[in-house]
This record gives structure tokens, sequence and C-alpha cells, in this order.
């Protein structure tokens, strides 16, 4: 008996595609590699509105490259797309493009229920509107109506998932609901690591707006000045804006570390190359001041 098709609805651009990528699209690449690594043909589709934004910016005008398997399409085409798909699981990350599908025969919905979106609106700098709020809301309840069955983004986020999947009075007795923490494919070196004594930590991933660093970088920083050890920082900022510019709070605390001699900067790398950085380090830091996102967040930047 062959394995199901699946179709994973992506939010962002994934890896290979010669584009800055994001949780969202490094949880859409590593859950198609799992799955693929374990017999089922998996299919990604990438809203084009958000690909022809960044290759705007990054690409020019040549055509954007895809990776096999991947397809760039209008959201408005999504629903046609899947009508000839049948059969086959749909996997929604987060609820973003649930108004772009609705009930198919032929079709289960699973939704990954990847961010908890609305604690990253109420914890960010930014002032949102009320509208706003109760727009997410709303999606949120769509999404989980449609969905046939729930993965999670780590054991933790689990209560506050549960509290909105029985809030839109769906019986959780009667669902499938399974935590799939995040899935990247490692580019383990035998030897990767330097013998030469010297403990390496990292912080790496963007620095959101709803990330504040606290008082652990003095911590780390009087650690560097007395011991053996080497601090790898690899903190570009988001290519979608933000709170995290050269003139912010947490920048400026970063380049304090900067004047450290046993810390070193690094620019945005392709994601074989950073596969590699990983398999080098030591200790992945993954440390901010406590709000109700960080209380439930996936260190997936580590």
């Amino acid at each position: 008996m062959s394995k199901s098709r699946i179709i994973i609805i992506s939010n962002d651009i994934i890896p290979g595609m010669e584009m800055p990528v994001a949780a969202p699209g490094l949880r859409a690449f590593g859950l198609a590699r799992g799955l693929r690594e374990n017999g089922f043909k998996v299919e990604t589709l990438i809203p084009k509105g958000i690909v022809e934004r960044q290759w705007w910016i990054w690409g020019g005008t040549t055509p954007f490259p895809t990776p096999p398997n991947t397809f760039v399409i209008k959201p408005k085409k999504i629903t046609d797309y899947l009508k000839q798909s049948v059969p086959a699981v749909v996997l929604l990350i987060n609820s973003n493009q649930v108004d772009h599908v609705q009930v198919i025969p032929g079709i289960r919905y699973v939704l990954d229920l990847f961010a908890p979106k609305m604690l990253e609106l109420n914890c960010s700098q930014n002032n949102y509107s009320f509208e706003k709020f109760q727009n997410l809301r709303q999606r949120n309840f769509r999404a989980i109506g449609l969905a046939d069955a729930f993965i999670i983004n780590g054991q933790k986020k689990v209560p506050y998932f549960l509290s909105w999947i029985l809030e839109s009075e769906r019986d959780i007795k009667k669902l499938s609901i399974e935590v799939v923490n995040m899935c990247i494919p490692p580019k383990l070196v035998t030897n990767s690591k330097n013998q030469d004594g010297i403990t390496r930590f990292s912080i790496a991933g963007y620095l959101q707006q709803w990330h504040i660093l606290g008082g652990w970088v003095d911590v780390l920083k009087e650690h560097l000045e007395k011991s053996k050890a080497q601090l790898n920082i690899l903190t570009p900022t988001h290519w979608g804006g933000g709170r995290e510019n050269q003139d912010s709070p947490e920048r400026e605390l970063l380049n304090q570390l900067n004047q450290l001699e046993s810390v070193k900067f690094h620019q945005p790398m392709r994601f074989s190359d950073f596969q590699f950085f990983l398999s080098t380090v030591d200790v992945y830091i993954d440390l901010f001041q406590h709000n109700l996102e960080r209380e439930y967040a996936m260190v997936t930047r580590s």
C-alpha cells in the first residue's frame, strides 16, 4: 500500500531559494525532509507574493530558483491545486493560508500549531489594534475548525494550544494531537569541533520584536573575559523589518560583546554553511527577558 501524498503549505521561503529564511520556512523544509525520508511523496506550496517581494530585493530580474517538489503559487489558486491533488493530506503551518483553502472531498487537513502568534503580537514592542487581534483570533478558529488533526511544535506549547482548541468547542477526545518538535536536518561532521580546549558558545537567529535581551549578557561578558571560551554571534536583521535595527538596545548590547577578543560576529550564511557552523558549537544560547511568548516558545533558533 502506497503512502499518502502530502502537501505542505508554507508561509515563507524555504532553503534552496537563494533568499533569507526564517523559522516558518525552516519548519516547512524540515517537515518535508523528514516525511520524504520516511517514504512519503511531499510537495511544498509557497505563496507567490512573499517570494516575489523578497526576490526583487535579493535576485533582481532573473527567475527565482525553486527546490525540487516546491511550487510557488498565487494564494487564490491553492484550492484549485488541491482539488487536482485528491487524495492528499494537506499540512497548514499556522493559520496564515486558511482563507485560501476549503473542505474538499479526499483532502484531509493537519494544522501545525507552530507559533503562538497571538502572544507574539501581545509581547512585541509595536502597538497593535484590537481589530488585528480579533482578526487573528477568528482566523485561528477557522483553521482549528477545518483541521482533521493537529501537530504542535514543542511539548511546552501543548497547554496553550489545547486552550485554543477547547475554546473552539472541538472535542479533543476525538482529535489526533501529536507533538512534533522543530526538525532541521543537521550536517554533522566527524571531528568538526576543534580540539583546542576552547568552549564555543553561539547566539544565532533573528532578533524579533518580542525578544528582549536580559541581564545574562553581562554575565556572559564577564565569563568570556575570565575563561577560555569563544562566542559566535549570528543575528542578522529580519528581512521582514521590525525592532532589531542597528540602534535598538538589543543591538547595542551585542555590540558591547563585540569589543571582546573572544567574540566573533558572522554574516548571514548559506544554509549548508549554517548547518556546518552549528556542528562546531558546544553551547547554543537562547535567553531573553521573560514574557508570555518566550514562556511557550520552542527554541527554534538553537
